[in-house]
């Protein structure tokens, strides 16, 4: 192998923990060209198997490297509606699944795709005939756009209602600005208005919706958290951790932050806490720590990595403790002031963020049957990736398309 693998350049840990500015350094094309190099082309693309959408990898890879950009972008863009987004959110399980991988580093997917959705103009592609038809979708996450541009691509007149202030679901509000510049969205927002596609905005749905509309999709997520039942839980200084996310501010400045709970949403809080000038974050993770190193065993090529996260807020300062469970909360004055586990550690903390997953949707009001409404994305999956939300929204517009017109050009994932 001529080229070994170059990860992605980080800004420097002293620089990044004081903004929320994205926290990767943009490779120049020579290095993304060296990289495109390390593809195989394999006669059985593994990479394929790894990714829900069903990207054509090996194809637009040998077109970066050729420097023929904008095919690359075009067969990127015809399975994929919003690369940009997966490309600095999605964890990659496509190199998991990487040929390469059985003999060394995996080929930098996931770099190669971000660059070349930057060669996307996103000019609007407004249908060039209309169908008459009318669809109405709940939720404006990564499942509900992805449906609303295959539909309105399709030529039906395509409304999606959202019950916060922008859209963007758990893109925007979920998902902090040093992981994703929020402009990306913005830009992608821009371009399905201009296609035709009309937002609602700080709008609630329930099921009468579907008597509005030819055919209606919920794609409102699944944002039900589990929380945690422990005695003390309800001190003030307790919060879920999408409550904080959403609208962080500065609780943790000069504060004992912990995080119960691991995962993305448990790693973007502990991000947040430090960039905010918490004292200390600690987070706590029930489960035994995972290998350093695939177990071919358990957990074979070329299956998604189950290994131990290697998550840039690590570090930054964030301390993860595996094994531990939350007996109660202790306070003084109605605040929580600490935290005693069950294995006898009791942990001082004045701000406790609660990250230990979600147990469905919030909106179990929208799944009534009705004859006209399709589920989709993490409301019908259950919280899952950008990638599976996208591949699921691309999906029930393939059906929808098909229920209104009778039959459908629409591509399936």
């Amino acid at each position: 192998m001529e080229f070994r693998r170059e990860d992605v350049p980080q800004r420097e840990i002293f620089e990044r923990l004081h903004d929320f500015k994205p926290i990767y350094k943009t490779p120049s094309l020579k290095v993304i060209k060296e990289q495109s190099a390390r593809c195989m082309d394999c006669g059985i693309p593994f990479c394929h198997f790894g990714c829900p959408l069903g990207n054509r990898i090996p194809e637009w890879i040998d077109h970066a490297y050729h420097d023929d950009w904008k095919k690359a972008q075009k067969s990127l863009e015809e399975t994929n509606n919003f690369p940009e987004l997966t490309g600095w959110l999605c964890p990659a399980p496509c190199e998991d699944s990487c040929v390469l991988s059985l003999i060394d580093k995996p080929v930098t997917i996931k770099e190669i795709e971000k660059t070349i959705s930057k060669y996307d103009t996103l000019e609007p592609r407004p249908p060039k005939k209309l169908t008459g038809k009318t669809v109405g979708i709940v939720g404006s996450g990564p499942a509900g756009l992805a449906a609303a541009q295959q539909l309105r691509r399709a030529g039906h007149e395509v409304t999606v209602f959202e019950r916060d202030d922008k859209p963007g679901g758990l893109i925007r509000y979920g998902i902090p600005d040093f992981k994703m510049d929020k402009a990306l969205l913005d830009k992608r927002l821009k371009q399905l208005k201009e296609e035709g596609i009309q937002f609602v905005l700080n709008y609630t749905a329930d099921i009468s919706i579907c008597d509005e509309f030819d055919a209606v999709v919920m794609a409102a997520g699944a944002l039900q958290e589990k929380g945690l039942k422990v005695p003390g839980r309800e001190l003030k200084g307790i919060h879920l951790a999408m409550e904080y996310l959403k609208y962080p501010n500065s609780w943790a400045y000069d504060k004992h932050v912990i995080v119960i709970g691991g995962g993305d949403t448990g790693a973007d809080c502990v991000g947040t806490a430090i960039r905010q000038g918490a004292k200390s974050v600690l987070q706590l993770q029930y489960h035994t720590a995972p290998p350093l190193v695939r177990d071919s065993f358990l957990n074979p090529w070329p299956e998604t990595l189950k290994t131990l996260s290697q998550a840039f807020v690590y570090e930054e300062g964030g301390i993860r403790l595996f094994s531990r469970h939350t007996e109660r909360f202790i306070g003084e004055k109605g605040h929580v002031t600490a935290l005693e586990l069950k294995e006898g550690e009791i942990l001082p903390c004045d701000l406790a963020l609660i990250a230990t997953g979600f147990s469905g949707t919030d909106s179990s009001g929208l799944l009534e049957p009705r004859r006209n409404a399709f589920i989709t994305g993490d409301m019908e999956r259950g919280a899952s990736l950008i990638v599976w939300a996208i591949a699921d929204g691309r999906r029930v517009a393939h059906n929808v398309d098909r229920f209104l017109m009778g039959n459908t050009f629409l591509p399936v994932p």
